[in-house]
């Protein structure tokens, strides 16, 4: 039998053209999950989970995000590393700044220090999960095959429910104090190559700040 959230409720909106709903279950344990997931005629990504998210309501409403993703290890780095590297006009502390990365190669965890470029750096046999501790909030991301929901409106309309399932593989970040990581997660975001990046980065923020109205 398949585990759903009972009792959700959705609000909805649009970005360029994209329209979604935001849908929300109860808070539980702490925690509140948001889900975003298109909508609406001729829109490709109609019945997808476009984004996740979660607050942490005891942890100062701390907001995480995450989508699934369509990189293999080595295009996540480089992706990466031109991304920080933009960003140090913004971030000057990230010039010549060692970073801290877990990494699990074939179930084997290990710890890393690198400054940039991480590309060179990192081994990327049999890599299975990654977490970068940056100044403005951690990244994590898994790899591995590719897992689907498929069309997840009809659950939400007929039975007010949703799925409990999560896509993957996943990629994540923190989006408490800053929208910058949002342009990463939109870089490589499953979506990229039918949506253009600016409006998937554009959705990704709506997910993180705009919560269901009650």
């Amino acid at each position: 039998m398949e585990h759903t959230y009972p009792s959700v409720r959705w609000s909805t909106g649009s970005e360029n053209g994209i329209s979604f709903y935001i849908v929300e279950p109860g808070p539980a344990n702490g925690r509140q999950h948001r889900r975003m997931i298109g909508v609406g005629h001729g829109n490709p990504l109609v019945g997808r989970p476009i984004a996740y998210s979660d607050t942490y309501l005891r942890e100062s409403e701390r907001t995480y995000l995450y989508a699934r993703h369509s990189a293999e290890p080595s295009e996540f780095f480089r992706v990466l590393d031109y991304f920080l590297l933009q960003q140090q006009d913004e971030f000057p502390e990230l010039r010549g700044r060692r970073f801290h990365l877990l990494l699990n190669n074939g179930g084997a965890p290990s710890e890393v220090t690198s400054q940039l470029p991480f590309s060179t750096a990192v081994s990327l046999e049999g890599l299975q999960f990654v977490r970068v501790y940056l100044p403005f909030g951690d990244v994590a991301i898994e790899f591995g095959e590719s897992t689907t929901t498929g069309d997840e409106l009809e659950l939400i309309r007929s039975a007010h429910a949703l799925t409990c399932k999560l896509e993957s593989p996943l990629i994540g970040c923190d989006l408490t104090r800053y929208h910058v990581l949002a342009s990463l997660v939109a870089k490589l975001h499953w979506a990229r190559g039918v949506v253009p990046q600016s409006i998937l980065e554009g959705l990704i923020e709506q997910l993180s700040f705009n919560p269901v109205a009650a």
